[in-house]
């Protein structure tokens, strides 16, 4: 008989299965392999940190990882890099309003947080010539 419930867990009794820490411990590493590392040589998250220019590119085959600040109108982007997983998150500094124009490439990008010190966090999949959104963008607030 389980001795504790989790509807996000299956109930793990036995060796075969494990604790439901090392479940969690399985999942959140095989997610770091597998898709926040994308295609990074090492298996590692590389972030690069830039505020913004009028006009930005993003090499996805040196960075899995983007994190812009705002600091005025980002007019134009292009995206190079190899096929993968690429997070995008976009601040407003403390002006805020500042509009970001995405790579025209990149499918159902959403639009940043227009709020001062807002955010919008966005995850693509990268086929080699398209970014595919895998989710509504998360904007806050």
């Amino acid at each position: 008989m389980p001795t504790y419930f989790d509807p996000l867990l299956p109930n793990a009794n036995g060796l075969d299965l494990g604790s439901p820490t090392q479940l969690w411990d399985g999942f959140f590493n095989s997610i770091s392999a597998n898709i926040i590392n994308g295609p990074v040589a090492g298996g590692t998250v590389s972030l690069q940190t830039a505020n913004s220019s009028a006009s930005m590119t993003f090499d996805g085959s040196a960075y899995n990882a983007f994190k812009i600040t705002l600091i005025g109108n980002v007019t134009a982007s292009t995206f190079t890099g190899v096929a993968g997983y690429y997070t995008f998150v976009i601040l407003q500094d403390g002006a805020g309003g500042h509009t970001f124009a995405w790579p025209g490439s990149f499918v159902n990008a959403a639009a940043p947080s227009p709020v001062a010190s807002g955010s919008l966090s966005q995850v693509f999949f990268w086929d080699g010539a398209n970014g595919y959104a895998l989710s509504p963008g998360m904007v806050f607030p």
